[in-house]
């Protein structure tokens, strides 16, 4: 898993390495993909392969992240409002996938 974590910045490799990261059933592989999601510096392609990612991996096991994590999230969330369109829907499909769960 933490080659996996290394191998997720390389070119080409995101959405790969994002499938079998939410395959892996742990709260690390949930937070490398919310983690790599949230880098505004990242290509939103990529980005989007690991939101999409973490989704399923929550449909599949549920939220592992820890309650600061999630809190986490909704601060970036906040944050991104003068960010891209793209950006902002990134960081919204992780949101949509943590409240899904909670219903």
């Amino acid at each position: 898993q933490d080659k996996l974590q290394s191998l997720i910045y390389r070119p080409g490799f995101a959405g790969h390495v994002s499938a079998i990261l939410a395959s892996v059933a742990t709260p690390s592989a949930q937070r490398q993909l919310v983690n790599f999601a949230s880098q505004n510096s990242l290509p939103a392609k990529q980005r989007q392969h690991a939101a999409a990612a973490f989704s399923k991996a929550v449909k599949q096991t549920g939220v592992l992240l820890t309650r600061d994590e999630i809190l986490l999230q909704y601060d970036r969330y906040k944050a991104s409002e003068k960010e891209s369109p793209a950006t902002q829907q990134v960081l919204g499909l992780i949101l949509d996938a943590i409240e899904a769960k909670k219903e």
